[in-house]
């Protein structure tokens, strides 16, 4: 056709596109029409006297989180939040933190993290643009942030008055289950909601991949603000697994991370890839440089360092899986997963951020979104 566009040709062989789709080949059945909060209720039951979070604050089993949860959901309701509404959260990290990302689910609604500590201006755009119903928030965060007021739902004794059973809520796996804002290429926040079922097709992909079980402490350390914390809190919930927040002493030095993974016994860790960089750089000063609870650390953000890993190889315990994930906000925190298993030879180029998880597909397209041909950067 000599209408066309050489841009629009295909770049690609036959025998090429074939090997595309084959490695796209990851259809997986799951629970495809459940909500995330269902998997949770159903695991509240399972485990109901199983501690489900810790934090500063306390911690509360999954019996308490469930019923705290349906509280605070009720409250919701009756303030007429409908399903599909967004709500924020603005609070610290905290076991009301859990429970009111919970709470959101059941009643129907997405949350939104909005962290207290964000410059004003930030935070009221991203209400705005998002068109937040409410904000779930403390006395504390209000008086720093009083332009919320109308909208805020402030935790307090008062809940103790709503039902501690399940909401009975239309939900579908269809409905968002959660928003959270980019940097954007704009430079102004870019809100990129999820629904439930993708989020829970994520959760399934890696929990298998992961091998994440009851049995796990899963040590939570990601900015709130960062999707991939909610990798922590779902997987988590729907396992049975315990969710470990954070102290503060975990950020002021690498030590003091170490020290707080020995001091919660937590199993698994995800991890910034800068963080994890300095913690490589600081290993050989450190007197456990791996702590033996450990058994899995997974890092997303950013490349990861070959130099990096080729210290994980000297210092980790042969026991301890290492995993780097990727993946844009946009298509449900990561979507692809590479193991690293002691092979140097398998980062001589940089390291694989590995292939793609159940029921998706990974491409690599140039500037008019056509697909190039294998080994074309």
């Amino acid at each position: 056709n000599q209408e066309s566009k050489v841009y629009t040709l295909p770049l690609l062989t036959k025998d090429e596109e074939a090997t595309l789709d084959r490695w796209n080949e990851t259809e997986a059945a799951y629970p495809s029409d459940v909500c995330i909060h269902e998997i949770i209720e159903e695991r509240a039951a399972e485990f109901s006297e199983k501690v489900a979070v810790e934090a500063a604050d306390g911690c509360l089993t999954y019996k308490e989180l469930n019923e705290g949860a349906n509280q605070l959901a009720h409250a919701l309701i009756k303030g007429g939040l409908a399903v599909g509404d967004f709500v924020g959260i603005s609070l610290e990290r905290s076991v009301n933190t859990a429970v009111s990302v919970l709470a959101v689910l059941k009643a129907g609604g997405a949350h939104l993290y909005l962290d207290p500590a964000y410059p004003q201006e930030r935070l009221a755009y991203m209400i705005e643009d998002s068109g937040a119903a409410k904000v779930i928030t403390s006395k504390e965060a209000l008086l720093s942030f009083p332009q919320i007021k109308e909208k805020a739902l402030i935790l307090g004794e008062w809940l103790s008055d709503f039902p501690k059973s399940n909401p009975q809520v239309k939900v579908t796996a269809e409905d968002f289950a959660y928003l959270v804002y980019t940097s954007g290429s704009t430079g102004k926040p870019k809100g990129a909601p999820i629904h439930h079922r993708a989020a829970y097709n994520f959760i399934t992909a890696y929990r298998k991949l992961e091998e994440i079980t009851a049995e796990d402490r899963i040590y939570q350390l990601l900015s709130l603000s960062f999707d991939a914390w909610l990798k922590d809190i779902y997987m988590a919930f729907t396992t049975g697994a315990t969710l470990v927040f954070r102290q503060e002493s975990a950020m002021s030095s690498i030590q003091g991370y170490i020290d707080e993974i020995v001091a919660s016994k937590a199993t698994v860790t995800v991890l910034p890839t800068a963080f994890w960089h300095l913690w490589m750089s600081e290993a050989a000063h450190l007197k456990d440089p791996v702590p033996s609870s450990l058994r899995m650390v997974a890092v997303c953000g950013a490349a990861v360092s070959p130099l990096a890993l080729k210290r994980w190889k000297k210092y980790h315990p042969k026991n301890v899986r290492f995993f780097n994930e990727y993946g844009p906000a946009e298509c449900t925190i990561d979507v692809t997963l590479y193991e690293f298993c002691d092979d140097l030879a398998d980062i001589e180029n940089g390291v694989p951020i590995g292939p793609a998880i159940a029921n998706t597909k990974l491409y690599v397209v140039d500037e008019f979104l056509q697909r190039v041909p294998i080994g074309v950067e």
